[in-house]
């Protein structure tokens, strides 16, 4: 399971980091309001983007000095470095399907959407990285069990950490 979600890294900080940028005044851009809602931003979106790439190249550099590649699922050193980029943006492109359907629906920006919004990030990294590697096994029943679970756990308690501070 470690291997997994050592795996999955880039793609968990992808989806983390739009929100804990959101309060930079820079890139504040909306994507396209109309299709995505007011909440989905260029900024959000490149450091999303560039901090998940950023994990993938730690990820390489930590195993071409053989640290902690007992826990790597895949050979970075073998791997085409394009998958450092698939990962984080099939991440926040399957987020913003996600949105793009919630505003169909008429949902209210950045209302909860369970289980969708657990999913969404998870499920496009998989299809938008699978053109370079393919997750099987237990490493897709983990990142389809697991890593929703612990998206819908973080994303409560970062709610419940905002209405305090």
């Amino acid at each position: 399971m470690i291997a997994s979600l050592y795996y999955f890294l880039p793609v968990l900080v992808a989806n983390a980091v739009p929100v804990l940028v959101r309060r930079l005044n820079f890139l504040n851009i909306p994507i396209s309001t109309s299709l995505f809602g007011k909440n989905k931003t260029v900024r959000g979106f490149v450091c999303g983007v560039s901090a998940g790439m950023l994990v993938y190249a730690v990820q390489y550099f930590l195993f071409y000095l053989d640290i902690l590649s007992g826990i790597s699922l895949i050979n970075y050193v073998d791997m085409p470095i394009l998958l450092g980029l698939l990962l984080p943006l099939g991440a926040l492109l399957g987020d913003l399907f996600e949105s793009y359907v919630k505003r169909r629906l008429h949902k209210k920006p950045g209302s909860n959407w369970y289980p969708y919004d657990q999913y969404d990030f998870i499920v496009g990294a998989l299809i938008v990285s699978a053109p370079v590697y393919i997750v099987q096994g237990p490493v897709l029943l983990i990142a389809l069990t697991v890593i929703p679970l612990l998206s819908f756990i973080s994303s409560k308690l970062a709610v419940k950490l905002q209405m305090k501070g």
